[in-house]
């Protein structure tokens, strides 16, 4: 099992004066027909007011770094979930889905 998080976490952005919400996502690390798929469970927090992406963490295979690094950037560049929503990721049937 390995974990990541960038950003800020419910708690830190709550403390810090944010309206937070956050969703929680379940994606598998490979496209379904490959064997050895793994579940990756995905939290991101985010200031309900604007939609920013405040933080994010994450438990699942060892795809999890790369996906942090996605959300990492992201955090950097003030994206809403609106905007990462429409990235155009590349798409490795090997690999699954970004996000």
């Amino acid at each position: 099992m390995h974990a990541a998080s960038t950003g800020l976490t419910r708690t830190q952005a709550e403390e810090a004066g944010f309206e937070v919400e956050e969703i929680k996502i379940k994606k598998a690390d490979k496209a379904s027909y490959y064997p050895g798929r793994k579940d990756n469970d995905i939290k991101l927090v985010f200031d309900r007011n604007n939609g920013r992406l405040l933080g994010a963490q994450a438990m699942g295979s060892e795809s999890i770094s790369g996906r942090i690094n996605v959300l990492a950037t992201a955090i950097t560049a003030g994206m809403t979930v609106s905007e990462l929503n429409r990235v155009d990721f590349a798409y490795s049937p090997f690999c699954g889905t970004s996000l």
